[in-house]
């Protein structure tokens, strides 16, 4: 398993998730709005974060994903959280990201974006895919924006039991021969 460190960009530090994260990341999972292009119905209590917080644990311990908090640098208020989950074979990984909505149409989606593509690189993983729902149209045009191109609309995607939404699947390779071509 690597070593899960802190990342900085010009505006955030991305420290690795921690128990002590839950609260924070509860006041983004109970938000009817954020959630509305997540797979999980909004979180309804702190025990529901600290389900999920858990799990995200268990995943960086198996060594299959990397979860970060995201906080501002200069005053270390809470962001969000991203991740590269699913990691196949150090090959390739899933990209993912919620911020708060007070942090959204700041460009900060983007300069996180670039931040996780250089992880992605330094931890020798050539593709980045993501999947989000169809109709999020603030994530797709910031993945877009960021090199990914669509690869396939699933229409009817089972999201969670008995649940299904459209999806578009992103993928985004990081050789840079491959982006110049």
């Amino acid at each position: 398993m690597r070593i899960v460190h802190d990342i900085l960009t010009d505006r955030m530090k991305l420290c690795p998730l921690a128990t002590s994260d839950r609260a924070d990341l509860f006041a983004l999972r109970r938000d009817l709005e954020i959630m509305s292009f997540w797979d999980a119905p909004p979180d309804v209590s702190l025990s529901d974060t600290r389900a999920v917080v858990d799990l995200f644990l268990s995943e960086m311990r198996s060594g299959n994903s990397v979860y970060w908090a995201i906080r501002y640098r200069d005053d270390g208020s809470f962001v969000g959280v991203c991740d590269l989950s699913d990691i196949r074979a150090g090959d390739s990984a899933d990209v993912g990201f919620m911020l708060a909505r007070e942090c959204w149409g700041r460009g900060l989606g983007t300069e996180l974006m670039q931040c996780l593509m250089a992880e992605a690189q330094s931890r020798g993983l050539r593709t980045l895919t993501a999947r989000i729902h169809a109709g999020n149209r603030r994530s797709e045009r910031l993945l877009l924006r960021s090199g990914f191109c669509i690869v396939n609309e699933t229409h009817g995607y089972e999201i969670r039991p008995g649940i299904f939404r459209d999806c578009l699947w992103l993928r985004i390779s990081l050789s840079t021969s491959e982006q110049q071509q």
